[in-house]
């Protein structure tokens, strides 16, 4: 039984993960929505750092924006792509463009001067340290009777 519940998840996962891939039109878009990114992204932490990692192909590193307000980390951008081909007689042009804006809560305040983001190859990596005074608050709650 539990065989085919993680086979039911795992199936799940790809129909989501293939459903929501960069670029796809978003199925419940408002009026002038066209297409909805979602770019790939993974957060773990370890060394007292978080640290994401977010799949931006196609995208410029100027046309990204990574913003903070106290402990909420938000990644924004747009994707601009256009081709033109001109073959003889037959020319092709296309063009596509969409925003996606990822914003995720940590678990502490974010102190901005010592984030790090770097760029490369469609990569987007982001270091956020967590700060000596931050540590895991965790608390047990009597229940009254």
């Amino acid at each position: 039984m539990q065989q085919r519940s993680n086979l039911h998840r795992e199936i799940d996962r790809l129909f989501n993960d293939f459903s929501r891939g960069f670029g796809a039109p978003a199925p419940l878009a408002g009026p002038g929505e066209q297409f909805g990114l979602m770019p790939d992204m993974d957060v773990h932490e370890a060394d007292g750092r978080i640290m994401l990692t977010m799949e931006l192909p196609g995208v410029a590193e100027k046309d990204v924006d990574i913003t903070f307000n106290d402990n909420l980390l938000t990644i924004s951008g747009e994707k601009r792509s256009e081709t033109e081909n001109r073959n003889g007689n037959a020319y092709r042009s296309e063009r596509s463009f969409g925003s996606f804006s990822r914003s995720m809560s940590l678990p502490f305040r974010i102190e901005p001067d010592k984030v790090e983001a770097r760029f490369e190859n469609g990569l987007l990596k982001v270091t956020v340290p967590r700060p000596a005074d931050a540590g895991p608050q965790t608390k047990r709650i009597e229940i009254r009777h």
